[in-house]
């Protein structure tokens, strides 16, 4: 009989201290000789503390477990003090505490417990972290990326147990693992008694600009002398080459091998050398490794002919009936990414990795029709856009053929037309590996890439994500409340039954949200003397179940490998120009008139909790206010109109009133609103850049050619000896298509823009973009866009992305 240290209790917590026991120590005291009664633990009573023993009993029968002892165990439980994080400390975690705080991968031995355990594979794993790169590669790794390849790559080849749910992983004070079991009535277990394969995959969440597209080229490449394995339980694996070859096994012996081999009559007898090839390819043996040790003719043969099980589907609806596919092993890694990615893992590719070392198919086009399965499964990387592999998905895409076939059947004696396919070839393919880039939108379980990739065979699955769900992205733990952990556990959940497939949540659906979700709601919300056992533990639970899933380095780890250069930061204070001073102080203008003329009360005023969603919008034109902010609508100038007659009416009503309606700074403060407003709509060429609804662009040009302007240098104070007028983008753009047509010079000369933000940044740009590359983040999509515009008028190359639009692109 094993003793497990668990660890110690206050004798305070016991009321072993001399004083006056209060009814929660009492609790605690009958729950220790209820367990110890039981047989589960032992308690030893030292000087100053009280050490708790568990009796392993992980060889016992199981029993049902009682609720009394479930309580008792709770309640020791969160008392306990060990050498790791307690219950207590669990209690105030939130999901992205979870998240950040997770381990970094080390590279370690195998687990000798591991479902797969052999010198073969722990030497590969081993030179992953000795090597500078794999073979092929021309790019030296990162430390830290050799960590996150040593996992991934270990999670692929030994991948280990997933534990039942209801399973307490724990260290002891030994910092050995032991578990404990609270539904069977079994207490603490030094090895888990209910446990499942875990998936050959996971998760890649590094966070941006750790080279991820860098880690999965390199997992490729380690790996691309190996094959798919059939699914477990085992299928029989199958070669046209020979009429029948037994698997693995089959072949027990000499006598169980000979009657199998018996052929059909009039069958021809497979030459010794087609007998080989055939059970090279069956038994999966990796012998691209010896190319150059193989002769062309017989390495010919074994690249021809692909070994295949037999799937049963259902490839139209649940009334069809089943048919038997055949489903091709193949070293192929099939690669999903948003279309606006497929160019950058083509620049990487080319990047990191050497010539020919990489067999790659890239698929975008929509009109373009996938290779057939035995080419397809030649490749060594299968690079598709979201799009086209949503395509595989459409009804009718492959349905079958009904009737007569739309032929040439009219025109020709015999049918020339080739067979319509009935499934994509992507499913007819046991992938070796499949890896889904930015795959956090697989957690949508209607989307037709995310259906079809349920569908797949495959042998090994990753998402490759900086953000694994929305609330996830922004790391700081106060901007995250219990209705996004909610949120993110619905969508990782989403993930873990369609996706990963892990049992055993994807056999109950209920049970991720029973087990796991509804406890790690309800812990924070739960005082300690009154919570569950299953509450009490869904922290650890599912901190197991993400750190198996979940391949992630730490920022401070990864300083450790990497020297950034140092980073320079500088606040640049800049003077608005002279229309955004209008446009702001009427913006302030407005928010000020409000704030007295509603006397700061009822729903009209902008801070009522009532209009927090106004508030909201009120804030966010500010922002776009100090960029530029033209009212955005065209009745903005009537607004204007309208607060600056409300505030001189407000005005005539204080002196109106006796004792006056305000007090003396709100009048002063109304004064100066009617100031502002006024100001603003006095000047016509304001006027005309509001109604314009756009960014005006100051240009230099000869005045019998400033008819387009919108603001001619005339109604300028500045403009007219200089020839500087005010034009929009569209109209300088339009001209120049004129003027090019004509072959003429351009006539305008832009100077600078309506924007001192604006100008800013596009003339850092400038002076920089011959010798660096510039990168320009923006919060606010009006920015984005103006930046975009202003470089294409100054003739510069960029590309833009935001959120919800596809690529912008200008040379």
């Amino acid at each position: 009989m094993e003793l497990i240290p668990m660890g110690t209790l206050n004798k305070e917590s016991l009321g072993f201290d001399g004083k006056p026991a209060n009814q929660r120590q009492n609790d605690l005291v009958m729950s220790l000789n209820l367990l110890q009664q039981a047989n589960l633990i032992q308690y030893q009573d030292t000087s100053n503390k009280v050490a708790v023993f568990g009796i392993d009993r992980s060889h016992h029968a199981k029993e049902n477990g009682r609720p009394e002892i479930t309580s008792a165990l709770s309640t020791v439980l969160s008392h306990l003090i060990t050498s790791h994080t307690s219950f207590e400390q669990d209690l105030k975690k939130r999901l992205i505490d979870i998240y950040t705080e997770m381990p970094s991968p080390l590279p370690t031995a195998i687990d000798p417990l591991s479902n797969k355990s052999d010198k073969a594979t722990q030497r590969l794993l081993d030179s992953i972290i000795d090597l500078d790169a794999p073979d092929g590669m021309r790019t030296k790794l990162y430390e830290y990326q050799k960590r996150s390849i040593w996992k991934m790559l270990k999670r692929e080849l030994c991948p280990g147990y997933i534990l039942d749910p209801s399973l307490i992983p724990m260290k002891d004070e030994n910092n050995s693992d032991y578990y404990i079991d609270y539904s069977t009535g079994l207490g603490v277990c030094r090895t888990p008694t209910r446990k499942w394969d875990d998936v050959r995959g996971g998760l890649l969440c590094e966070d941006m600009g750790t080279g991820k597209t860098c880690i999965c080229l390199a997992l490729i490449l380690h790996t691309r002398h190996q094959f798919s394995a059939p699914p477990s339980p085992f299928t029989g694996v199958y070669s046209k080459l020979v009429p029948f070859v037994p698997s693995m096994t089959d072949v027990d012996g000499v006598s169980d091998l000979f009657p199998r081999m018996v052929l059909p009559p009039l069958t021809v007898i497979p030459t010794l050398r087609d007998l080989a090839a055939a059970s090279i390819k069956v038994h999966g043996i990796e012998y691209r490794r010896f190319e150059e040790q193989i002769s062309a003719s017989a390495y010919e043969l074994l690249e021809e002919y692909p070994v295949f099980y037999h799937h049963i589907d259902n490839i139209q609806s649940s009334r069809a009936k089943s048919t038997t596919l055949e489903i091709y092993l193949s070293s192929a890694t099939l690669v999903i990414v948003p279309a606006n990615l497929v160019d950058q893992w083509c620049n990487e590719v080319n990047k990191h990795t050497r010539d020919f070392a990489l067999k790659l198919l890239v698929l975008t086009s929509n009109d373009k029709v996938i290779p057939e399965v035995k080419i397809l499964a030649s490749y060594d990387m299968v690079l598709i856009s979201q799009a086209r592999f949503a395509r595989e998905h459409e009804k009718g895409a492959y349905a079958a053929a009904k009737g007569k076939l739309p032929c040439c059947h009219r025109n020709y004696t015999i049918c020339r037309c080739p067979p319509l396919r009935t499934i994509s070839p992507l499913k007819q393919i046991r992938w070796k590996r499949v890896i889904v880039d930015e795959g956090h939108t697989m957690s949508a379980d209607l989307s037709n890439h995310a259906l079809l990739a349920s569908k797949l065979h495959a042998d090994r699955r990753w998402i490759c994500t900086g953000t694994p769900t929305s609330n996830l992205a922004n790391l700081v733990p106060s901007a995250t409340s219990t209705w996004s952990d909610q949120s993110d556990l619905t969508r990782l959940s989403s993930l873990i039954f369609s996706f990963f497939q892990i049992h055993p949540y994807v056999d109950n659906k209920n049970l991720f949200l029973k087990e796991i979700r509804k406890p790690f709601i309800d812990h924070s919300t739960v005082s300690l003397p009154c919570i569950s056992l299953t509450t009490l533990s869904s922290v650890k639970r599912l901190r197991h179940l993400l750190e198996r899933l979940m391949t992630r380095n730490r920022p401070e780890d990864i300083n450790q490998s990497v020297t950034l250069p140092p980073l320079f930061e500088k606040v640049v204070r800049l003077d608005l120009e002279y229309f955004q001073i209008l446009s702001l102080n009427s913006q302030i203008a407005l928010i000020q008139a409000n704030a007295i003329l509603t006397e700061r009360e009822d729903q009209d005023y902008f801070f009522h909790p009532s209009n927090q969603k106004h508030l909201r919008q009120v804030i966010d034109n500010l922002n776009n206010g100090c960029f530029w902010y033209s009212g955005g609508g065209g009745s903005y100038a009537t607004l204007i109109k309208g607060t600056l007659q409300q505030a001189k009416n407000g005005l005539e009503a204080h002196y109106s009133t006796d004792g006056g309606k305000y007090p003396p700074t709100d009048i002063a403060l109304l004064k100066e609103v009617i100031h502002n407003l006024q100001l603003a709509l006095s000047d016509p060429s304001w006027n005309t850049l509001i109604a314009a609804q756009d960014v005006g662009y100051f240009c230099q040009r000869p005045k019998v050619m400033q008819q387009e302007a919108l603001i001619p240098s005339s109604s300028l104070s500045t403009g007219d000896d200089l020839g500087v007028c005010i034009m929009l983008a569209k109209q300088i753009l339009r001209e120049r298509q004129e003027q090019a047509s004509l072959e003429n010079q351009d006539p305008s000369l832009i100077l600078s823009s309506t924007s001192s933000k604006l100008n800013y940044i596009v003339c850092q740009i400038l002076y920089h973009h011959p010798n660096e590359k510039c990168i320009v983040f923006c919060q606010s999509p009006n920015a984005i866009y103006y930046i975009h515009e202003f470089l294409t008028l100054a003739k510069i190359r960029c590309l833009t992305y935001r959120s919800g639009m596809v690529r912008l692109h200008s040379c």
